[in-house]
């Protein structure tokens, strides 16, 4: 999300330009209206994970969430050059280890608020009867490991599924994997690059659409029925879905233009095009794929009011969290800076200290929940 900065003049935002997917980085948006910043914080603080967004803005120090659901999502600080807005490190760490520490505050006096969470993306499935509008009660879990699964696909027959599991940014554990829903055969295809794009499957279940990232370039790639590997398609493509014969996709290269493209001859035929971008993963021959292209959001920053620039600058915590099924645990962590002049109870007040580079005595507390 946006992150004003403390003056109220600008925010910062992850994103990128419209026209232009390799400009993905952190951006300095002007209230103004005047020209976007480029920070170039992705690059210089390489690698960041995943999972990299500001999430706080005090002086000329920029706090971050960095990393993966299964190695850790931490919490960092940089500083940012108050002329240029280059972000160029080197970073210090705030937080380390396991767990997602997200939903983050960051008080002007240093401390910050966030919830360290666990995440368990799983893939499941329930017994369902469309014409009624019923699902069973009791949902059952397609895979036992413990690798994460991201981006799900169902034929439309429903006889089989399709989805990523993830294991590790570091150790580069990624997979496709394809499950018969009637008979319980998996087959996992290995991924070489860090990617959780989409997984297509065809309706009848039997031609596989994927992602994978060679060479530091997104590629698109089909594997059919019998087949011991994925033939490419396309370079830096998306593929939303399969004709009903399983000779076509529909593709979009570029920004503004979704395509068919004949995976016999290579023959790509304009089925949308609009001045704004289309995305989703909609399939050909369904209501979502016939309609007219969206626009993408953008953001038009507005200055608070001057009598509402006090409070936005002193933030009120604010925690909240999404609880996986079961009986997951959730602790609410508080960090205060602790130097000269700091006074901290043990029943977690404090007294805001001098400010300055941030020591290795910080002290922690927490408030564990649980919820079903």
């Amino acid at each position: 999300m946006p992150v004003w900065s403390p003056d109220s003049e600008h925010l910062i935002i992850r994103g990128r330009l419209a026209d232009d997917p390799g400009s993905l980085d952190w951006w300095i948006v002007p209230a103004d209206g005047t020209a976007p910043v480029r920070t170039h914080a992705v690059e210089n603080l390489a690698p960041l994970g995943i999972v990299h967004y500001p999430v706080g803005w005090i002086g000329n120090t920029i706090y971050y969430a960095a990393g993966t659901t299964i190695e850790g999502v931490n919490l960092f600080r940089v500083p940012i050059d108050p002329k240029d807005r280059t972000i160029r490190g080197p970073a210090e760490r705030i937080t380390s280890g396991p767990g997602m520490k997200i939903y983050p505050t960051v008080m002007p006096d240093g401390r910050i608020f966030f919830t360290n969470m666990t995440a368990e993306i799983g893939a499941w499935s329930v017994t369902a009867r469309p014409d009624e509008a019923a699902v069973s009660a009791t949902p059952e879990k397609l895979t036992k490991d413990l690798m994460q699964k991201f981006s799900p696909s169902v034929s439309r027959d429903g006889t089989r599924a399709a989805f990523i599991a993830f294991g590790g940014e570091k150790e580069s554990r990624i997979e496709v994997r394809m499950k018969d829903l009637r008979t319980g055969q998996e087959t996992a295809i290995p991924l070489q690059g860090v990617n959780l794009g989409n997984t297509v499957l065809s309706p009848d279940g039997s031609v596989l659409a994927y992602q994978d990232r060679v060479a530091g370039k997104l590629r698109s790639f089909i594997l059919a029925p019998g087949a011991a590997a994925g033939r490419e398609i396309c370079e830096g493509c998306a593929i939303f879905g399969f004709f009903p014969d399983n000779r076509s996709v529909l593709v979009q290269t570029v920004p503004r233009e979704i395509e068919k493209l004949d995976l016999q001859t290579g023959k790509r035929t304009a089925v949308l095009a609009s001045r704004y971008p289309r995305t989703g993963n909609g399939s050909p021959g369904t209501p979502a794929s016939r309609t007219a292209a969206r626009p993408s959001a953008s953001i038009r920053p507005k200055r608070p009011k001057e009598a509402d620039r006090e409070r936005s600058r002193s933030p009120r915590p604010a925690i909240s969290w999404a609880l996986p099924p079961g009986r997951p645990t959730a602790a609410i962590f508080i960090i205060s800076p602790r130097r000269t002049g700091d006074a901290r109870s043990s029943s977690g007040s404090s007294t805001p200290g001098p400010k300055g580079p941030w020591p290795k005595s910080a002290r922690s507390s927490s408030l564990r929940t649980a919820g079903s």
